[in-house]
């Protein structure tokens, strides 16, 4: 597939959106399909408003206030080639992405899969996502683990299993930055968690770590899963939901 993560350092995100849609390759229509994600809806304005960041901007808190604005300011900065069409076209271009189910996240799927009981429509996801080309694959598996958990024990009164699961979960997202998703400072997914989620100190992995200890997962076990599901990925074989949370 080329570079691991064209979409998470890319400062023309309509760029990668028209370098990649026209593939005939899934994988490669879904970097175009997260390179808008990014961008639409989040700046999509009302008819006849001038696309600006300054809507979200001016709805922030106090507590963060100048780093997140810097954030979605620098957020604009990727996105705002998409906001040279007009509203009605974006929304239109939106909503015939959302129909194509192939553009959607493996991890997405195979949530939505297990819920419908299509459980070997997910173990198929499962085993494309866990492919170590595809590192945004691996993170869109997130909360997946917490799922498979909730369906092998419905009242929670396995605790072990609920404490492994949420590791499991909180490691995804850094395992996917050690198969080559950009997870610096200055990323896209760095910016929108600071943006969004007042979260800006520190790379990806270190937010991840501050994350988790609020969620009271313990850390160390969330850096034992990263050690585990990495050497899975890494040896090769096919993996499946088994192999995500034993």
């Amino acid at each position: 597939m080329g570079v691991p993560d064209p979409v998470g350092g890319a400062t023309d995100l309509k760029r990668v959106f028209d370098d990649h849609i026209g593939s005939a390759d899934p994988r490669q229509r879904r970097i175009a399909a997260r390179a808008f994600d990014a961008c639409i809806p989040a700046f999509l304005v009302g008819q006849g408003e001038t696309p600006s960041p300054e809507p979200l901007i001016r709805v922030l808190p106090a507590e963060r206030r100048a780093e997140r604005e810097a954030a979605y300011r620098l957020l604009y900065a990727r996105c705002h080639r998409f906001l040279d069409a007009s509203r009605a076209s974006l929304a239109d271009l939106q909503k015939q992405l959302q129909t194509d189910r192939e553009l959607q996240e493996p991890g997405l799927r195979a949530r939505e899969d297990l819920a419908g009981g299509r459980d070997e429509r997910a173990e198929l996801l499962v085993s494309q996502a866990l492919a170590s080309d595809d590192p945004a694959g691996v993170a869109s598996l997130a909360g997946l683990a917490g799922q498979l958990a909730l369906r092998r024990n419905p009242d929670g009164s396995d605790r072990d299993l609920v404490q492994r699961a949420r590791a499991v979960d909180s490691a995804l997202s850094w395992v996917a930055c050690d198969l080559g998703l950009d997870c610096s400072v200055n990323s896209l997914g760095a910016l929108q968690l600071c943006a969004v989620q007042g979260m800006c100190e520190g790379d990806m992995p270190s937010r991840f770590l501050t994350r988790a200890v609020a969620d009271a997962v313990d850390p160390a076990a969330v850096q034992a899963q990263r050690a585990r599901l990495l050497a899975l990925i890494r040896s090769g074989r096919v993996l499946g939901t088994a192999d995500l949370l034993p």
